[in-house]
């Protein structure tokens, strides 16, 4: 039987068809991430670390540009996403958590919650916000 770090050095060799593979596969066959099921990565430590760095410099080009990055959660009220529309419009996409929640893989009801409660005025704009995180 082989040991993980077999297994790893043995993904880590270049593949004989590099030139004709995709980015999605290239860093499957390069042991960075896999696939547990469709949409659900599990990445290797050096997939994590690779991934952590590219956050990282997402977030210091962004901070040093004057945005400010946030955390939102991944489930939100029903209200909120029912206000615009978009609950009757991708219903069947959702996934309702209890009574009055919804599990969503992006946050645009709470950033646009955010600048209705916070913003006064046109002079306050443009606000410069963002967010790194996992849509599953």
């Amino acid at each position: 039987m082989r040991t993980s770090k077999q297994l790893f050095q043995q993904k880590m060799k270049k593949p004989s068809n590099l030139d004709s593979l995709g980015t999605n596969e290239l860093i499957g066959k390069a042991g960075f991430v896999e696939f547990v099921d469709v949409g659900f990565p599990y990445f290797s430590p050096i997939g994590q670390r690779i991934k952590t760095n590219l956050e990282d410099l997402i977030s210091d080009t962004c901070e040093n540009n004057g945005f400010i990055k946030i955390q939102l959660p991944s489930i939100h009220r029903k209200e909120l996403v029912q206000r615009n529309g978009k609950y009757d419009q991708f219903r069947e996409e959702f996934i309702d958590v209890k009574k009055n929640y919804v599990l969503l893989s992006t946050s645009e009801e709470y950033f646009l919650e955010l600048a209705r409660q916070g913003l006064d005025s046109y002079s306050q704009l443009p606000i410069k916000l963002f967010e790194i995180g996992n849509a599953i």
